[in-house]
């Protein structure tokens, strides 16, 4: 049984802008290329461009851990939903980027380093029952502050 979740258009607007802005700054700032987001909305949030030429792209996730003042990920793995795995077969090195609620810092790991780990169904509380998710050690992740 496959229960994904359903889209919220609400959520998106209140989350989506602010946290691909995060992202697409410390692109900029820290690796030296330009993210924009992608015009198709059914495709990878963001394109990467290096001198010009697309060379990547990269998905951007908002997450909001158990406690707000919490910085890194309390938990022993972060979930990646496997619903999202269409999106990593691209023909561009992509990158999965996890923003913190307050927009102040985050996780990023390759796709690639992603779909090598286990797929486990995990309920949580927008999908009690049957969503399924990559389930990567957190250590595995590269933590970075976004607003330096």
């Amino acid at each position: 049984m496959n229960n994904p979740k359903k889209f919220s258009q609400e959520l998106h607007d209140l989350c989506d802008i602010p946290s691909r802005q995060a992202v697409i700054d410390y692109a900029k700032k820290h690796w030296m290329v330009e993210a924009r987001p992608n015009p198709d909305k059914y495709a990878v949030d963001l394109i990467v461009f290096n001198q010009g030429t697309r060379s990547g792209y990269i998905e951007v996730e908002l997450r909001d851990w158990r406690k707000k003042d919490e910085t890194e990920c309390p938990y022993p793995t972060i979930h990646v939903p496997y619903r999202k795995q269409k999106l990593f077969d691209n023909g561009f090195p992509t990158i999965y980027f996890i923003v913190h609620f307050d927009k102040k810092w985050g996780y990023w790991l390759d796709v690639e380093d992603i779909m090598k780990h286990p797929i486990k169904e995990i309920p949580n509380n927008s999908v009690p029952e049957g969503e399924k998710f990559y389930d990567v050690p957190t250590k595995k992740w590269n933590f970075v502050t976004l607003n330096v």
